[in-house]
């Protein structure tokens, strides 16, 4: 197995686990929105309709239905339901992606490695190209506890993390060699002219 291949396959885990747990959070926003905007929209309209039976100004019921109005416009234009929807549906792909590679990290030295590294990495491109919203701080979190979860979840199957041998860090580059000062050549003895 090259070295190459074993750092595909360990980022290709990482990404799937940082993916899954991404799309999940994004799932777990908009369903709370969702859920939000019907709570919202079921107490103003309770309002609106209880201001009627009330003899309040006519306008205080006309900015209760105003209100109601416009939430209905906005959860139906901002469609969360369908978002968390999507959202959950590209984790669970990830995570059945997740459990692929972990196959892949245990079958390392299998024949056709290069190719299956291709294929899952061409299915996370596919599954991942969904209209969601990008959230830069909430990836970084992510991508913060990833390494950690995927470290956890093969130790508690027995399983080294990184394999015999690969570090339990990122890699670093190797230095490149110390400048050498460009040495003088030794001096040549000068020839003598023959006698």
């Amino acid at each position: 197995m090259t070295t190459q291949n074993r750092d595909a396959i360990w980022n290709g885990l990482l990404d799937a686990a940082r993916l899954d747990r991404y799309c999940s959070a994004l799932a777990t926003r908009f369903q709370r929105r969702h859920v939000g905007f019907n709570f919202f929209i079921a107490i103003s309209s309770l309002g609106a309709a209880t201001i009627l039976l009330v003899e309040w100004p006519q306008w205080i019921s006309a900015l209760f239905f105003l209100a109601v109005a416009g939430m209905v416009t906005w959860t139906h234009y901002a469609e969360y339901s369908k978002k968390a929807t999507i959202a959950l549906m590209v984790s669970k792909q990830c995570r059945e992606l997740g459990i692929s590679w972990r196959e892949l990290w245990r079958e390392q030295d299998a024949p056709d490695t290069s190719a299956r590294i291709s294929e899952l990495s061409r299915q996370l491109n596919e599954i991942t190209d969904v209209d969601l919203d990008i959230d830069e701080k909430l990836n970084v979190r992510c991508a913060e506890r990833r390494t950690k979860f995927v470290r956890l979840n093969l130790q508690a199957k027995k399983e080294e993390a990184f394999g015999a041998g690969y570090p339990s860090r990122p890699v670093t580059p190797p230095r490149p060699p110390a400048p050498t000062s460009p040495q003088k050549p030794a001096p040549q003895p000068k020839p003598t002219k023959g006698k």
